[in-house]
């Protein structure tokens, strides 16, 4: 099995899940505040502190991937100290199908 053997890729258009809609995307960010980029198609989200800290001249962020506990808390999955240049290359890179 080769690295690129795991790569799943999302079809063209993604389905939008029947319980999707404008009113829990709103309901999200009520909960998790102006940080917070909800999934599409689950229950996980990204959960960004909205402060950024330099080190070594490199402006970093820290990020949090989210989903719901059995019981429905939050529940961090890991958490990531990333550059906030690498967000906006990434940004900058990704184009509409």
């Amino acid at each position: 099995m080769t690295k690129d053997s795991k790569i799943i890729q999302f079809p063209v258009r993604p389905p939008k899940p029947a319980n999707y809609d404008k009113a829990h995307k709103d309901k999200m960010l009520d909960e998790n505040g102006e940080g917070c980029i909800p999934c599409f198609v689950s229950n996980r989200w990204l959960q960004f502190n909205t402060m950024s800290d330099m080190c070594d001249s490199k402006e970093l962020v820290m990020m949090n991937v989210m989903t719901l506990s059995k019981n429905g808390y939050p529940h961090r999955l890991c958490e990531m100290v990333i550059e906030k240049e690498d967000l906006i290359r990434v940004y900058k890179t990704i184009e509409l199908l």
